[in-house]
């Protein structure tokens, strides 16, 4: 993969890809562990963390209505970016706004911050456990990453059994969107390109020790929709 135009800070790779991939596949086992459910039925642990225990805590002024219900912000993120090639955002654990993190249950202070990506989970006031994470992988030119997405898009969603359905969202150049339901939990996967660079978006749910209902579809198109634009939106 010829990467000599690329500045240093910018190349990435495959493995990047992959271990992605991996980390979308362990959620559902990771939450099982935490709120000690049966397995294969929760979000994931931020990397990172210590323990379970040490990356899950209610985040400091989440509202109390259910976080399920949450849609994004009432105006939603219009993207406006120059033409590329883009700089990715220093610092991935702002890649949401405030305003957004709260309405899922996380604050900016609580990111686990990785490898160009940045890991949240939260106890909802019910008892769920609510994990959040975003990552971007730039490759050499647009027309490579236009070229691998459906790949990549194959890849992060995995093939978990209980994938109900992938479509469209409105973030970026292009974008694919996959839920996966099992037992009142949820796995949902945005993968949006903007040029040469893909963000992956995941959001994971498992219910407390009282169940749940699971999420919405049409709330979960509108949400991946809107964090795919504001995580596309912070780069430079």
């Amino acid at each position: 993969m010829p990467t000599s135009a690329v500045p240093a800070r910018r190349v990435r790779t495959r493995k990047t890809a992959v271990v992605s991939a991996a980390a979308v596949a362990l959620l559902f086992a990771a939450g099982a562990l935490i709120l000690g459910s049966g397995p294969g039925t929760g979000p994931a642990v931020p990397a990172g963390a210590d323990s379970p225990t040490d990356a899950v805590s209610p985040a400091q002024g989440a509202p109390s209505a259910d976080l399920l219900a949450y849609a994004g912000p009432e105006q939603a993120s219009r993207l406006d970016l120059g033409p590329g090639p883009y700089t990715l955002p220093d610092d991935p654990c702002t890649a949401l706004t405030e305003e957004t993190l709260a309405g899922l249950g996380h604050t900016a202070s609580s990111g686990v911050p990785g490898e160009r990506g940045c890991s949240w989970s939260a106890l909802s006031p019910d008892g769920g456990l609510h994990g959040l994470s975003v990552s971007y992988t730039a490759w050499e030119d647009a027309d490579r990453a236009r070229h691998r997405f459906d790949e990549e898009f194959a890849r992060v969603r995995g093939d978990e059994e209980g994938v109900h359905w992938d479509q469209s969202s409105n973030a970026g150049e292009q974008s694919r969107l996959a839920l996966a339901e099992r037992d009142g939990a949820f796995l949902a996967t945005l993968l949006a390109r903007q040029g040469e660079v893909h963000v992956t978006v995941v959001r994971a749910f498992t219910p407390g020790p009282g169940g749940g209902e699971g999420t919405d579809r049409s709330v979960e198109v509108r949400l991946l929709g809107e964090l795919g634009r504001q995580a596309l939106g912070r780069l430079g």
